[in-house]
């Protein structure tokens, strides 16, 4: 009988854990059920409320427009608006509420054989998106950001038309989902190859500067990013842009002259190797704008 109740309490976890994968994995591809959340926000968190020039000119340009589906990543689905000019991001708030259920059963569990098990997960969620809000508020020239929206509103009047990964069409109100509208930035490698290719080095050499000084800017208004991935940065026109925020995170010690000549260094680095194997003549180029913009700061 005690084996029996041991081999019961074993496995209890062992089941709980599949349940929860079950969970994670038995659907795939978007819908609106997996971007819908019912979290609440404090006064603190609340975005600050559009201008009615910027109110009506997403209204009246971007949302009227139709956005198909563009890619699923680790945090959010993407689509791409029509005119291919604008980015709409919801981030995949079912991942955290499945999470919630196996916390759930997990927290039984646990209680019943004594032990205290914290609920993170409401926490964890509401801690990935006020991160957002920081970034916002701080950074939205670095990110291309046009607006975050991460409360229930009553801004937008009409809704936007969705076309999902097989062809479906989604009417989704925009006023009760969590969601980012971005400008669309070209791709990084696919930008300066491209230069490359037309033989257009002065932009080249201004392209490499922008990233540098984009850096330098975000390290001086206090994030760090986490994972220095230059795939995660793109240009508009020469300009380059962070248009994935999902490793930026706020962090006032970043500040300090020492560890943002860091980061210039290493993205630096990184932007050797593609020289190296594109276009050499760059090698100086790229020693100098580095340099530049950590004297600059």
């Amino acid at each position: 009988m005690d084996i029996a109740i041991l081999i019961l309490l074993t496995s209890i976890p062992i089941l709980l854990m599949g349940f929860g994968l079950f969970l994670c994995y038995k659907s795939f591809g978007f819908s609106i059920a997996k971007i819908t959340s019912c979290f609440t926000y404090d006064e603190t968190s609340k975005i600050k409320p559009l201008s009615d020039i910027e109110r009506n000119y997403i209204i009246e340009n971007i949302f009227p427009q139709r956005f198909y589906f563009l890619r699923s990543g680790r945090q959010y689905y993407t689509f791409i608006s029509e005119d291919r000019q604008f980015i709409l991001k919801f981030f995949k708030i079912h991942a955290h509420q499945r999470a919630g259920i196996f916390n759930v059963l997990s927290r039984i569990f646990y209680q019943m054989l004594g032990f205290r098990q914290e609920m993170k997960d409401q926490l964890i969620s509401a801690k990935v998106l006020s991160n957002y809000k920081y970034v916002y508020e701080l950074l939205r020239e670095e990110t291309a950001i046009v607006y975050l929206h991460l409360d229930k509103t009553y801004e937008f009047p009409a809704s936007v038309t969705l076309i999902d990964e097989k062809g479906k069409e989604h009417i989704l109100d925009l006023n009760a989902i969590e969601f980012i509208v971005q400008r669309r930035a070209q791709k990084f490698y696919e930008h300066l190859n491209q230069l490359v290719k037309k033989g257009r080095y002065d932009d080249l050499t201004a392209s490499i500067r922008s990233l540098f000084q984009l850096i330098a800017t975000r390290c001086e208004k206090g994030f760090i990013d986490q994972n220095l991935d230059l795939r995660s940065f793109g240009f508009i026109d020469n300009k380059a842009v962070r248009f994935d925020c999902a490793t930026l995170s706020y962090d006032p010690s970043i500040k300090y002259p020492l560890n943002f000549r860091n980061e210039v260094m290493e993205a630096a680095e990184k932007l050797q190797e593609w020289a190296q194997n594109n276009y050499a003549e760059a090698t100086l180029s790229i020693q100098e704008e580095a340099q530049k913009v950590i004297n600059q700061f």
